[in-house]
């Protein structure tokens, strides 16, 4: 999530390859949860990309194609998963149950080493 929140919050400019990352970790996190942000990133990366090569051939100007590269690429979806938290807001509000469940944490796959988990014997 720190790489989300880098790229729609903390990144001072949006280029289009910034939202590499933010995809694979969300891969590697949560595929089904967040399935959706990561088709948005993708789709939106390469909606914007042509928008450096107008600006570079003179079509737009730089602070028009970075203005829009920003707002395409950061913006919007910043303000859908603001909407997205929100609508999950109202929902457990209106439902009585919680904005965020975690699940509940599993217990080691290993134990400990022979004798650590016991009292020394006298």
């Amino acid at each position: 999530m720190i790489a989300v929140v880098y790229l729609l919050v903390a990144s001072p400019a949006y280029w289009p390859w910034y939202a590499a990352l933010p995809v694979t970790l969300l891969i590697a996190a949560d595929t089904r949860r967040f399935l959706w942000v990561m088709v948005m990133f993708s789709v939106l990366a390469r909606v914007v990309a042509p928008l450096n090569l107008f600006q570079l051939q003179g079509v737009l100007s730089m602070p028009l194609a970075k203005g829009a590269m920003t707002g395409l690429g950061s913006m919007l979806p910043l303000l859908v998963l603001i909407v997205w938290y929100l609508r999950g807001a109202w929902r457990a509000r209106a439902g009585g149950g919680s904005i965020a469940r975690l699940p509940a944490p599993q217990p080691a796959a290993f134990s400990s080493p022979r004798g650590a988990d016991t009292p020394p014997s006298a």
